[in-house]
């Protein structure tokens, strides 16, 4: 599990552990940001154990209409809806491969279907991982 709010990631760990019997890994990352994700697969790689899931659902939208948006809010949808999720699904496809089994899971929106006006970019964003994940797929 990875996620920004230590202690919402906790809970959760906790949640899941108590609910399923399944320790999961928890890492505290901003995923907006390439150092940081750059940091997360490096801690992965170095990661001893075996890993059979991952699941992208990190990811944020705007209503505010594009051409009012602030520019750096732009960058950070985009780093985290796309490139974020691009960088970790890549990983963990080849993670997976080499070890002979894995499923790597990404929640898009039903945004994606759509033009969505005033959520241009998110339904966009969206968009672009739902071909992605169908193409790979293949």
């Amino acid at each position: 599990l990875i996620a920004r709010d230590e202690k919402n990631l906790a809970a959760v760990a906790s949640e899941i552990l108590d609910k399923y019997k399944l320790e999961p890994v928890t890492m505290s990352a901003d995923l907006s940001d390439r150092a940081s994700v750059n940091h997360l697969l490096a801690q992965f790689e170095a990661f001893p154990g075996r890993i059979e899931y991952a699941v992208n659902n990190a990811g944020f939208g705007d209503t505010t209409p594009f051409i009012d948006c602030d520019p750096s809010s732009l960058d950070e949808m985009i780093e985290l809806n796309v490139r974020a999720v691009v960088r970790i699904t890549h990983f963990f496809s080849n993670r997976f491969r080499s070890q002979g089994s894995g499923r790597v899971m990404n929640v898009s929106s039903t945004a994606a279907f759509q033009p969505t006006p005033y959520f241009a970019l998110y339904g966009s964003s969206k968009s672009m991982i739902l071909n992605l994940d169908q193409a790979i797929n293949e």
